[in-house]
Formats: C-alpha cells, sequence, structure tokens
C-alpha cells in the first residue's frame, strides 16, 4: 500500500455531533436520562453514550416517569411525542435540523393539496417520523424506481422528495422519469443533507482513482449503506466495514489493500473518527510487520473537569507516567493559580511540570519537540504514557501533527507588509483576502485572530499555495495511536468548580504567589505569555483594582477560556466521550480502562 486517501469531511455531520454532544451533557444529578430509540445509527457509539448512565430504551411504556428523555436525530413520531409529554415534559429535542425543515415541508406540501412521492426507506425512523407530521393519504413512499408504476397519476398537484440520507443519484433519476410524465404540476425539492450530498459527491472520483475502497459506518445507516452501493458499481473492490468492535477484515481483503497503490476511505455520517483512526492503524499494522503498535493515552477536558485526579488515577492503575499538556504549569513559581498537580509526585512520575522560568520562551513546536521524546522513552519502556492538559494548541501539536515552514521560506518583508495593511485598512480587508485565495483556511480561522489570518496570507504569498493546502501534506504525525478521551461536565457543575477552586486558591496562598512573581520582576512576562488568572491578579496587586474584582474577573475569563475549551472539542470526532458528573472518579476511571482495553485488544493482537 503506498497511499491512503480520506474523503473530506469525514466523521460527523453537524446534526449528529450535536446530538451526541448534548446526550452526553444531559445528565442530571435530580433524574434519569433516557434515549427514546436510537439516537444515531451507530452501535458503537451509542454502547459508549450509555456508559455515561444515560438510557437506551426502545418502549415508551419503560421511560420512568418525570426523566429526562432524548429525541433521536432521526426525529419520532407525532403520536410518540405526545405520549412522552404525558409522562414527562422534560424532553430534549435531538432532532436534525435537516430532518427538521424537511418534516415541516412536507406537512406544509400535504396541508396545501399536493400528492407527494416520497423516496426513501418505509421503516427508517426518519421518514416514519415525517410522515405522521403529513395529511394521509397524500405521500406515496417508493424505495426503488419500479415503486413507482402502481401509483395513480391523475391528481394535479404533485411534489418530489428524498430521506435526507437517500442515494441521490436514484433520487435524480426519479426525478426525470417524474418530469418526463409531464404532470400538471411538479414541485421539485431536493431535500438530501447537503453533506451526505457532499460525501456522494467525492465517491466517484474516489472509487475511480482507488484500487481498494472502504466504506466504514453501521449496516443499518442508511447513508453510510448509500456511499457503499453508489462506490460498489464503480469499483468492485469496495468493502463495508462496520464500525463496532472488533472490526472483522478477511484476509483476502487486507492482501488487496497491502497490493493497492491507493486505497480509499468513505464513512457515514454516524461514523466518528476514532474508527477510522483504528482501522488505518490496523492497516498500516498488518501491511509494515517492521511497525509496532505504540498506544498513548489523552485526557483532554476543559479548565476543573478534573483531568489531574482521573490522570493519576489511571497512571497508578496502569503504572506509567504523565506528560503534562498545560502550557502554563510548565513554568516554575506558578503552581497556585494552574492547580499545578503535586510535584514531584510521591508516587507517579510527572513529565513537562516546573521546566521553565515565567521570562523563557515557548511555543507549540518547542513543547512537541520536548514532549516527543519523553513519550517514545516511556514507550520503550513497555508502559502507555499518560497526556493530560487542557491546551488543545499543544495537544493538537502531539494529535495531528505541526506544520511549521522553515525559517528560509519564510518572507519577514511580506510580513511586515501585511501587517501594515492592517494597521491602515483593518484586519477586515486581510480577512477578505484570505477568503479569497484560500476558503478553506478562511472558514477555520476567526475573523479577529490576527496573527493567523496573517500567517495564512504570509504563507501564500510565499509559497503561491494555500496554507490549508500545505499543511495536509506537510503536516508529518508522531508515529503513536493516540487514544483519546474526552472529559466533559455540565456547564452549570464547571462553574461551580471554577467558582470553588478560586476561593481555595486564596485559602492556598494565591496573592502570596502573585506578590512573589511580581517581586521576582516577572511582571511583563505574565503578560506576554498570557498567564491566565495571573494577569488580572497583577492589577490588583499594583492597587489598580481589588483583589474582589481581579478574582471575579479571573473567575469570567476562566469561563470564556472553558467555552473555548469545549468548543475545540466539540468539533472533533476523534474522542471518546465521558461526563463527570456520572459519579466518582473511580467509575469514570473504569470506563476509561474499558475503552482502552477494547482498542487495544484488537489492535495490539
Amino acid at each position: 500500500m503506498k497511499r491512503i486517501v480520506i474523503c473530506d469531511n469525514i466523521g460527523y455531520c453537524s446534526g449528529v455531533r450535536n446530538a451526541i454532544w448534548k446526550s452526553v451533557l444531559s445528565l442530571s444529578a435530580e433524574k434519569p436520562t433516557v434515549i427514546y430509540g436510537n439516537l444515531i445509527h451507530n452501535e458503537r457509539v451509542l454502547r459508549e453514550i450509555s456508559y455515561n448512565h444515560i438510557q437506551l430504551i426502545n418502549d415508551i411504556g419503560a421511560i420512568p416517569m418525570n426523566s429526562r428523555v432524548i429525541i433521536p436525530a432521526h426525529g419520532i413520531t407525532k403520536d410518540d411525542e405526545m405520549r412522552i409529554l404525558r409522562i414527562t415534559q422534560d424532553v430534549w429535542d435531538m432532532t436534525c435540523p435537516v430532518v427538521v425543515r424537511f418534516r415541516r415541508q412536507l406537512a406544509v406540501l400535504s396541508r396545501d393539496g399536493y400528492q407527494i412521492v416520497l423516496f426513501g426507506k418505509r421503516q427508517h425512523p426518519e421518514i416514519v417520523g415525517a410522515v405522521s407530521h403529513a395529511v394521509p393519504g397524500h405521500v406515496h413512499i417508493i424505495e426503488k424506481v419500479e415503486d413507482l408504476d402502481p401509483i395513480d397519476w391523475n391528481q394535479p398537484k404533485w411534489a418530489v422528495m428524498s430521506q435526507t440520507t437517500a442515494n441521490q443519484d436514484v433520487f435524480e433519476n426519479v426525478i426525470q422519469i417524474l418530469q418526463a410524465k409531464h404532470l400538471p404540476e411538479l414541485a421539485i425539492f431536493r431535500t438530501l443533507c447537503p453533506t451526505v450530498s457532499d460525501r456522494q459527491n467525492s465517491v466517484e472520483l474516489l472509487s475511480r482513482e482507488s484500487d481498494v475502497v472502504l466504506v466504514v459506518g453501521d449496516a443499518k445507516s442508511s447513508n453510510t449503506l448509500s456511499l457503499y452501493n453508489k462506490s460498489h458499481l464503480i469499483n468492485q473492490d469496495t468493502y463495508l466495514v462496520e464500525s463496532n468492535h472488533p472490526y472483522q477484515f478477511e484476509h483476502l481483503v487486507l492482501g488487496k489493500i497491502h497490493k493497492a497503490d491507493q486505497v480509499g476511505f468513505l464513512a457515514g455520517t454516524s461514523t466518528p473518527f476514532y474508527c477510522i483512526d483504528e482501522i488505518l492503524e490496523k492497516i498500516s499494522l498488518a501491511c509494515s510487520p517492521e511497525k509496532k503498535f505504540q498506544p498513548v493515552l489523552v485526557l483532554f477536558g476543559p479548565t476543573a473537569v478534573g483531568k489531574t485526579d482521573c490522570a493519576e488515577n489511571l497512571a497508578g492503575i496502569l503504572q506509567t507516567e504523565i506528560i503534562n499538556c498545560d502550557s502554563m504549569q510548565i513554568y516554575k513559581h506558578m503552581t497556585i493559580g494552574t492547580a499545578k498537580p503535586t510535584f514531584p509526585h510521591p508516587t507517579i512520575p510527572y513529565h513537562m511540570v516546573d521546566i521553565l522560568e515565567p521570562n523563557q520562551r515557548f511555543s507549540v513546536a518547542a513543547f512537541r519537540n520536548a514532549a516527543d521524546p519523553i513519550i517514545a522513552d516511556i514507550l520503550k519502556r513497555g508502559k502507555m504514557p499518560i497526556i493530560s492538559g487542557g491546551s488543545y494548541l499543544y495537544l493538537t501539536s502531539l494529535i495531528d501533527g505541526l506544520f511549521e515552514m522553515q525559517q528560509a521560506e519564510t518572507c519577514m518583508m511580506i510580513r511586515k507588509q501585511l501587517e501594515a495593511q492592517c494597521e491602515s485598512r483593518g484586519l477586515d480587508s486581510l480577512y477578505s483576502v484570505l477568503q479569497e485565495v484560500d476558503p478553506e483556511a478562511f472558514s477555520r480561522i476567526s475573523s479577529q485572530d490576527k496573527k493567523r489570518i496573517i500567517r495564512a496570507l504570509e504563507v501564500y504569498y510565499t509559497t503561491q499555495q494555500p496554507i490549508s493546502l500545505l499543511q495536509k501534506e506537510k503536516t508529518i504525525p508522531l508515529p503513536y495511536f493516540f487514544i483519546k478521551i474526552g472529559l466533559v461536565r455540565n456547564p452549570e457543575d464547571l462553574y461551580l468548580r471554577i467558582h470553588e477552586r478560586t476561593e481555595q486558591m486564596v485559602k492556598n496562598g494565591l496573592k502570596e504567589e502573585i506578590r512573589f512573581l511580581a517581586d521576582q520582576g516577572y511582571r511583563k512576562d505574565i503578560e506576554f505569555i498570557k498567564a491566565h488568572g495571573y494577569r488580572e491578579l497583577m492589577e490588583a496587586n499594583e492597587g489598580a483594582v481589588t483583589w474582589e474584582d481581579a478574582l471575579y474577573t479571573m473567575e469570567k475569563n476562566t469561563r470564556h477560556y472553558v467555552k473555548r475549551q469545549l468548543s475545540w472539542l466539540r468539533q472533533r470526532s476523534d474522542f471518546h466521550l465521558i461526563n463527570l458528573n456520572l459519579g466518582n472518579t473511580e467509575e469514570a476511571v473504569k470506563v476509561i480502562l474499558t475503552l482502552v482495553q477494547d482498542c487495544t485488544a484488537w489492535l495490539g493482537s
């Protein structure tokens, strides 16, 4: 195997991501949380969601009174909604917005007297739920072109729609057949989900260019099967790999993959990226006998979520070592305000803690360069390293790789010109240029992120290539397999923990720590490294604000930072999510160990 090509925008679609995220954060101490039906069509993901004390129930009669009920992404019938509301008023409707629009459109058309040809699976929850909102007798469900034959076309008004995850090619064929009938009126509504449509559009080129195509997802997922069927028509060496553990690989398929010049990857919208990661690792291990399986456990979560307790418990059980991934805990003399773990720890070896003075400069690249050999050394000694922290930029450099052009490739003159243009015309002018030359980078970079906007344009004008393209081609990941765990809590609980932690910091001597740093002449350094919390309190130490006001601002800014951390985590689908509200630390650790064992047992075999 020479090359692997992964379909763009693989991983969860926005509707699935929203449903999973909100479901995991739905835990309540006062009442049970249940999901009625299949939240999404992915058995493995549903099983992992259930680890968070969320019950999966298919019978409305089994829903406990006054519980919290989550409506799945495909939606449910109108009658089921009414039945659930008679049991509880605490209902979280996770129906995908695309499905909601499709359902409303179907209902309106039926009320307006249209006869609707609806292409989709009769028993699919989305279709069953949507039709329940329409006027009876106005919807004709077809699963294939032949189902059009028995329909009585002697009606004046017709419309055609499709399930949001249907096969796009078949649906377009249905439209052409209906247009050829020259009906008095035919309204065409292309209701396919845009994400599903984009992935189906990418199938043809990928399937023709690849020797082998792997479609990853659940066999019950309609959009996954649509991808598989479309690819298989083009390339007979297309294989459906179910995302449930353990994956099944026939030796014949592995042999074809090994000989292939290019292997293409497609995945359904309910397939998390950690499934892709695992399959890629298994293929790499099978095709490269010299390669070793090197697992690394990653714990990421927002400030005050409880990462340190989990990491130390896991390190004790696994008899391993922790690599700190907190951009402020690397500095000496900043212990209380960073909630630094006990260091040195009496029983657990820590790395990347207290390695610099506050006046020493440290970059994301420097962090990666320092952490890499530590990871390698721990693995060499037969242990699984634990990376724990909340600095997502540092973590990204490890788990995604780091793009960094050589200094000789950059042009300081271009950078200065861009900075001058920013001063004279405003940052918006540069942001507009970025949209023209690199739409992909534009979509990822905030309109207020001056540093990244200038960097992206500097790279473009220096190389005449978009930074988004170069990042894909020149970013080299570390040679480890990262098992990524996302630790979360309900927001109200997090904010309470932040407040309580701040009060405890003051009791532990936070003011004295601030005075020490000021006395040592670190005031400007604290500002430069953007030491969160310390900057606000330095002003109180100087008498510019009261300590009470500074602590209030510190808590407020901490909450804002937590939102950014959660936003970063939410956009990814390569993390297994665990809500620490589910119980004590020991229980969460058991869940993490289960996830680690499931993964390593298959990949390490």
